[in-house]
């Protein structure tokens, strides 16, 4: 009788420890979801009022979503990995070619560089021109080679 009782206590822990993984990933697809809208909806440029509603552009969710990825990441990113993460954040990106759209989005943006071989940065990932004038002052005058 109480080895019954431990079996079924056990096949209920199990089940519901199944659903709570489900539960889970519902709320990280959701809250992922509503952090691209969050990052997306803070620019001003990137709304259309439609009726009453508010709607977003797909390239300012794309966008937003590019930013916050390649943040987390801190390296550049080709589109193809770029599609395959919003794939992960369920972000449906049209075409035949989700890539080239996402090429698309980003190529027109000031927020990211394209670099052929390396994929997509962010601009402010570059090197300020003073801070590469200092460099090769500081090594003119010690005599090393930059």
């Amino acid at each position: 009788m109480e080895q019954d009782f431990l079996a079924a206590a056990r096949e209920e822990e199990a089940r519901l420890v199944a659903r709570l993984e489900l539960v889970r990933s519902v709320i990280r697809g959701y809250t992922t979801a509503s952090t691209v809208q969050a990052v997306v909806t803070n620019a001003p440029s990137d709304r259309r009022r439609k009726g009453n509603r508010t709607r977003t552009s797909m390239s300012a969710v794309v966008i937003g979503a590019t930013q916050e990825f390649l943040s987390y990441l801190g390296r550049r990113a080709e589109s193809a990995e770029i599609a395959d993460e919003m794939i992960r954040r369920n972000i449906y990106i049209p075409g035949q070619k989700p890539s080239s759209v996402i090429s698309s989005y980003l190529s027109t943006s000031p927020l990211f560089d394209n670099v052929r071989g390396e994929g997509y940065g962010l601009t402010t990932w570059k090197p300020l021109p003073y801070l590469e004038t200092t460099i090769q002052t500081a090594s003119s005058v010690s005599g090393d080679a930059v």
